[in-house]
This record gives structure tokens, C-alpha cells and sequence, in this order.
């Protein structure tokens, strides 16, 4: 079949990276498929994936409107932080007992339990737990209301995460957090509630790891170089998009192609630890020219309409590099993730 016709005015790279665990995190939460239909952003905060953050906005109120779900069937805690540490941190703590639902507004000045505001500027929208499941629905403004509430900024916002098992007797008796607690980057603000839909005309292939047996170790960094597929004329990449099996998103932490100045191809393919024993051609490609990249929490890519990244036919770009960041924060030596490379053809 002659690609030239279809690829000349737009062509899609769809990047699908499909995780299957032998042994997945028994004790991880899946995203909430109700909660998904309600709040168009989500993430796991934590890469066990036992705290799961969702949330939508609405600009004209100047509110953004949260739930959180959490493995635990005690209290639940997030908070703004300047730094992704509790001093100076803006926090919600929560929680279910006998039927009935608590949640404060706080402002933390240490590391130790934070005072309840006296101006409480959240509003409780539902709390339920089940199953050993806690989730809590809740809302506030974006910009500040007083000097112990943080603004929400475009950009990027440090969230701060905790929980313990147990129900407080108190307000003031919350049991430590112990080890259940962290922090990541998150940009609350520039988000897009839908993504426009893709051409016709388009073509995608995706670009999969083949099977990789991930070391004991807590961080693995594993590449492997990749041949497009050939095009006799020019195709523009638009879009980028991870598919990563539900109930596995939290080892994959980010994915990023780097561009190979390589038109005939590889003289010898690699695919292992990345640095270690890479051959030169793979090497000159690590770490130079970023290409596209996905990191935990995000989407996907859609460039705008007049935008995309030629390659194939007379253009430079035939080949990349793909590096896998893996996270395995429990050294489990028994995971086993597979990507194949396949092609579709373009719709006629």
C-alpha cells in the first residue's frame, strides 16, 4: 500500500506504552471510574498508587473543586506546600467515623500536627468510606481568602500527601502518618477539560518496549533504540499519547524519545540498562536532543494545528532513542513489564 498520498498533509505518532505486571501492587487502588466521570484531571500522588487525586475548575466562581481516595480507612490529609514540605503548608485533613464525615482547614508552621484555622475556607461537598477505602469531595477558591490559606498559581503547585489507618478520637488527636506520606508536582491550573479530536487523515504507530525483567532496585532507567517506519514522503508527528494498563501507571514514573541522527539505521540495536554498554550510536542519541516526553500525570500531547515534527522521507529523523524511567519503591524482583512495536495502517 502507497503511504505518499495519505502522509502528505498530516500524520499522527501515537506512542503506546502498555505495562503487564506478572505480580502487580496487590495493595494499589485503580482509577475511580465515577469519580473520572466527575472530575476531568486525576493522578496518583503516590507511585504505589494508594493516594489518588482528582479535581476540576471552575474559573468564573474562582473555585477548584477536589476528591481525594485513599487506601486507608483512617484520616486523609493534602495540603499546598511552597516546597513539598508541611512548614508554611496550606492542609485539608478528613475523615470518615461511624457514619459521620469531619474535615478541617488548617495551616501548618512545623512538622507536627497543624492548628485548625479559625476562618475554615473548605467546603465539604461528600466523604464516604468503604472497603477500607477513604474518599473525601471537597472545594475552595483558587486565590487566597486570608494569610493562612496559600493561592493556587498557574504553574506548578507542590502537593503534599498523607494518611494513617485510624480514625482520630479528636480534631486535635490525629495519629502520625508514619511512612504514609510525600509529595509531588502538579499543574493544577493549565490543564485542558477535553482534547480536540484528531483528523481522519491520519496514520499512528506505536512505539512499545519489548519484554523487560526490571532489576531488583527502587529506580531503573531502561532504553532502547527504534527504527520509524519508512516513509517515502514527509509526515509531521501531532499528537503523543501513553497507554499504560490500568493498576500499573505507578512503576512507569516518565518516558522520553530523544532523537537519533541516524538515516540508514541501526548497525547494532540495543535495548537495556540505560549507560551500560550502550553502543556509540545509541550513546551519541542519550541525552542530546529531546524529541517528545510524557512524565506520571500527564496525558499526553497534542500539538496545535499548524504545528508537528517532520519525519520520514528526505527529513533527518528516522530513528530514536526511548528511555523508560521505572519507579519499584519495594524492590519486588518478580515485575515484568511487555511493549511490542507495531504499525497501523492510515484510514482510507
Amino acid at each position: 500500500r502507497d503511504f505518499s498520498v495519505e502522509l502528505r498533509v498530516l500524520a499522527i505518532m501515537l506512542l503506546s506504552f502498555v505495562f503487564l505486571l506478572s505480580l502487580p501492587f496487590a495493595s494499589s487502588l485503580t482509577v475511580n471510574s465515577e469519580l473520572k466521570k466527575k472530575y476531568p484531571f486525576s493522578l496518583s500522588l503516590d507511585e504505589r498508587e494508594n493516594y489518588w487525586l482528582y479535581w476540576k475548575l471552575d474559573r468564573d466562581a474562582d473555585v477548584i473543586s477536589f476528591a481525594v481516595q485513599a487506601n486507608t480507612p483512617g484520616w486523609v490529609g493534602l495540603g499546598l506546600s511552597p516546597n513539598g514540605k508541611m512548614p508554611n503548608s496550606d492542609i485539608v485533613t478528613g475523615w470518615v467515623k461511624d457514619g459521620e464525615a469531619f474535615l478541617q482547614d488548617r495551616f501548618s508552621t512545623a512538622r507536627s500536627l497543624p492548628p485548625i484555622d479559625s476562618t475554615q475556607n473548605v467546603e465539604l461537598v461528600s466523604a464516604s468510606e468503604s472497603n477500607g477505602i477513604t474518599t473525601l469531595e471537597f472545594k475552595r477558591n483558587i486565590r487566597a481568602c486570608e494569610s493562612n490559606d496559600r493561592s493556587i498559581d498557574i504553574g506548578t503547585s507542590r502537593m503534599i500527601w498523607a494518611y494513617n489507618d485510624d480514625d482520630p478520637d479528636s480534631p486535635d488527636a490525629i495519629k502520625f502518618h508514619e511512612q504514609n506520606m510525600g509529595w509531588r508536582s502538579v499543574n493544577l491550573l493549565d490543564g485542558r477539560d477535553s482534547i480536540p479530536p484528531l483528523p481522519d487523515d491520519v496514520m499512528h504507530f506505536d512505539i512499545r518496549m519489548d519484554k523487560v525483567n526490571l532489576p531488583s532496585a527502587d529506580t531503573t532507567y531502561w532504553c532502547k533504540t527504534v527504527i520509524f517506519p519508512k516513509l517515502d514522503s514527509e509526515a509531521h508527528m501531532i499528537a503523543i499519547e501513553p497507554v499504560i494498563q490500568p493498576g500499573n501507571e505507578g512503576i512507569v514514573h516518565h518516558i522520553v524519545l530523544y532523537e537519533c541522527d541516524n538515516v540508514t539505521g541501526f548497525k547494532e540495536d540495543f535495548d537495556g540498562p540505560c549507560e551500560a554498554n550502550m553502543p556509540d550510536e545509541a550513546s551519541q542519541c542519550y541525552g542530546t536532543s529531546v524529541l517528545l516526553g510524557w512524565a506520571i500525570g500527564g496525558r499526553g500531547e497534542r500539538l496545535p494545528l499548524d504545528v508537528g515534527i517532520p519525519f520520514g522521507g528526505k527529513t533527518r529523523l528516522h530513528s530514536v532513542l526511548i528511555e523508560t524511567h521505572y519507579d519499584n519503591p519495594d524492590k519486588k524482583t518478580d515485575l515484568l513489564t511487555a511493549l511490542v512495536f507495531g504499525r497501523t495502517i492510515p484510514k482510507s
